[in-house]
């Protein structure tokens, strides 16, 4: 048994998971596909910008500056500062453009705490 939404919740999760993993592989088209489709189902700020974040990364590597950029301005701290953390791998096409620098330097603030954590029910999956 799976309460109501939560197999929604955990769709989306393992979409922006894939994603993420996929960016990693440098499978950047399926990336943005599956991050693309979790946005959709997405109903939370924290998912929403964790899929933001994963989506700036796959568009910085693809190149496209714009976008990559439009995917970070609302980010908060927490995930600027992981975007810091890889500004010479996923965002190193950015690293010298100045309203990148601007956005993660400026934006220090402490976001909220990565993940939820999974509810028990989620944990178990279906029964």
């Amino acid at each position: 048994f799976m309460p109501p939404g939560s197999f929604v919740a955990m769709r989306v999760r393992l979409l922006s998971y894939r994603g993420a993993i996929k960016k990693r592989l440098r499978l950047l088209q399926e990336a943005e596909a599956d991050l693309m489709v979790a946005r959709g189902l997405a109903s939370t700020k924290e998912e929403l910008d964790d899929i933001s974040y994963n989506l700036a990364g796959v568009f910085a590597m693809l190149g496209d500056r714009d976008r990559a950029l439009l995917e970070l301005k609302p980010l908060p701290g927490e995930l600027l500062r992981a975007v810091r953390e890889h500004r010479y791998d996923y965002f190193a096409s950015l690293n010298g453009d100045p309203e990148f620098r601007r956005i993660v330097e400026n934006n220090r603030g402490s976001g909220y705490p990565r993940r939820p954590k999974l509810s028990e029910a989620e944990e178990s999956g279906p029964s």
